[in-house]
């Protein structure tokens, strides 16, 4: 549970770096206030409807050997690298999108496996702790992010994509534990027979 946490923690928070400085960013790429606007609700625009899309496919009985989390955070890592590159608002538009449909694929199906690692009646104590890893993460986020900025506008963009790529690694836990759980009822299975 305390990986569960510690991906909870780590992927709120680096997401918190990154999204607390698309707007600085667009700020200093001469965005004006309807842009920052617009900036900051296609995240939730493109969120809503692929985080019902991705919660959908991760619960589907043939689709649970793909590590959602996994391939969501290098996904995620590898958009926000790319903000390097193009420095424009139409960009930060794209990026904003990019990044959120691939953090839809991450939360819910996290979300998913936490569920089915709890055991009965322990739930309301491991959403608690999930909320609370979840939560410092969102309120350290962007904190951190505007100390970086000030040391050098890109610090909290390069370790926000760190912080993904590191968490993918979490993740990987759930593909060690999926294929550990298969061998084990492979073995069962053989025993029987």
């Amino acid at each position: 549970m305390k990986t569960f946490l510690m991906a909870s923690f780590l992927t709120e928070f680096g997401g918190q770096l990154f999204f607390f400085t698309l707007p600085l960013l667009a700020i200093q790429y001469g965005a004006n206030f309807a842009q920052l606007g617009i900036l900051g609700g296609i995240g939730s625009l493109f969120y809503i409807p692929f985080s019902i899309f991705f919660s959908t496919l991760s619960g589907k009985k043939h689709l649970k050997k793909i590590n959602f989390p996994l391939v969501s955070s290098a996904i995620t890592g590898l958009f926000i690298i790319l903000t390097f590159f193009f420095r424009n608002i139409q960009f930060l538009y794209i990026i904003a999108a990019c990044t959120t449909i691939s953090l839809a694929g991450l939360w819910p199906p996290l979300m998913l496996k936490i569920n089915e690692k709890t055991e009965k009646g322990k739930s309301g104590s491991v959403v608690g702790k999930f909320s609370t890893a979840w939560s410092a993460g969102t309120t350290l986020g962007p904190i951190i992010a505007g100390i970086l900025y000030q040391k050098y506008v890109f610090l909290p963009v390069i370790c926000s994509a760190v912080i993904f790529f590191l968490t993918s690694q979490f993740f990987l836990s759930f593909t060690k534990d999926a294929q550990e759980e298969k061998v084990s009822q492979d073995t069962r299975e053989i025993k029987k027979h």
